[in-house]
């Protein structure tokens, strides 16, 4: 007989979770704006869940709504893409 437990089952999930969490930290995406020349820059949403089908590409594990103003002077909304260790953030706007 087979005893089913969440916790024991799928215990990478919590652990890949955690590193995603620790990895992915929007205070990573407002300094990397800011060093781009970005102002007032504000995290309005974030996703880790479908990444790639809301506009990001494939290689990236999270997706942050922006609101800043940009080095032009103009405040604009866009989103964030980040991947992994390796890959660096994306700027896409609509």
């Amino acid at each position: 007989m087979r005893h089913s437990s969440s916790k024991t089952d799928f215990p990478y999930v919590e652990c890949g979770t955690f590193v995603l969490l620790i990895l992915l930290k929007p205070e990573g995406v407002q300094k990397a704006l800011v060093a781009q020349g970005y102002k007032d820059v504000k995290i309005i949403k974030h996703a880790w869940v479908a990444v790639p089908i809301r506009g990001c590409g494939t290689g990236d594990a999270a997706r942050f709504t922006v609101e800043a103003k940009t080095p032009a002077g103009n405040t604009s909304t866009f989103f964030v893409c980040s991947g992994w260790l390796f890959k660096s953030m994306t700027i896409r706007f609509d």
